[in-house]
């Protein structure tokens, strides 16, 4: 009778938060049945009493999470829960893009904030002075000219 935990797979070993790992368990039994599939994280018991071979896991928050199963077997054994059974996988934040430019990490060193002009108002009057010096030249053309008509 051979019983065995032969490899504990995840599609993924890096993820970013709020991503899902999805493990599958390979195991062995010759002449017996497996009867129960029983997940850990960091030691502590997540899933027990499964039939599934696969188990997925949303890590929660940013860390390393060790993820281990042991195969629990008709005949009473129990193969599995570190080396090839155990599986390290690491959550990460997306690192946010810089505020000002997009194309740099948040935390980049170039990361400079635009210049801004301020109005300090010379603009608007410098308009105002040549929209008026405008219409005066208007109106003053068309008083000069009906001024030598008469």
């Amino acid at each position: 009778m051979v019983t065995n935990c032969d490899a504990l797979d995840a599609n993924k070993t890096a993820i970013k938060l709020g991503d899902t790992v999805t493990y599958i368990t390979k195991a062995t039994a010759e002449n017996t049945t497996i009867t129960e599939y029983i997940s850990s994280i960091n030691g502590a018991s997540v899933q027990s009493g499964s039939t599934k071979a696969a188990y997925d896991n949303k890590p929660a928050t940013v860390g390393d999470y060790t993820v281990s199963v042991k195969v629990k077997f008709a005949n009473g054994g129990l193969k599995g829960g570190e080396g090839v059974c155990a599986k390290k996988v690491t959550a990460t934040v997306d690192t946010p893009p810089c505020e000002y430019d997009s194309t740099l990490p948040k935390d980049s060193k170039d990361r400079k904030p635009p210049v801004f002009i301020p109005d300090t108002g010379a603009g608007s009057v410098i308009g105002a002075f040549a929209g008026v010096t405008v219409a005066g030249a208007l109106l003053h053309n068309v008083l000069a000219r009906r001024g030598i008509r008469e």
